[in-house]
């Protein structure tokens, strides 16, 4: 299959069981916040403000702009996602995978 015929797929995980997205989720509540009241939030707030569900977390952030913040949120994890942030995770996970293999192998070889 050529590059010209794939598609690409945004995967919507934000509890971690596929992919770590935790970091890129955060950076997209951070840019959403700013967008919106011009000011950056606390890291403790965003963690106190994190709910098991998004739509939850979103109003417990942004309550009389939850609309709004909403979509915003949906366009900058995209955004971070088409930048290649998930990407880049991916690739280092398996650069890790790799790296762990090796040492096993090695490992095993060595104690031969």
């Amino acid at each position: 299959m050529n590059s010209e015929s794939m598609s690409k797929k945004i995967v919507w995980d934000l509890d971690g069981t596929l992919f770590d997205t935790w970091e890129t989720h955060c950076e997209a509540i951070r840019k959403t916040y700013r967008r919106i009241y011009d000011a950056d939030i606390s890291m403790a707030k965003l963690i106190c403000s994190q709910a098991a569900c998004l739509i939850d977390t979103i109003w417990n952030i942004f309550k009389d702009n939850y609309m709004e913040a909403l979509l915003l949120y949906q366009d900058m994890f995209i955004a971070l996602v088409s930048a290649n942030k998930l990407e880049d995770k991916i690739k280092k996970l398996q650069e890790q995978e790799a790296q762990v293999v090796t040492k096993s192998i090695e490992k095993r070889h060595f104690q031969k």
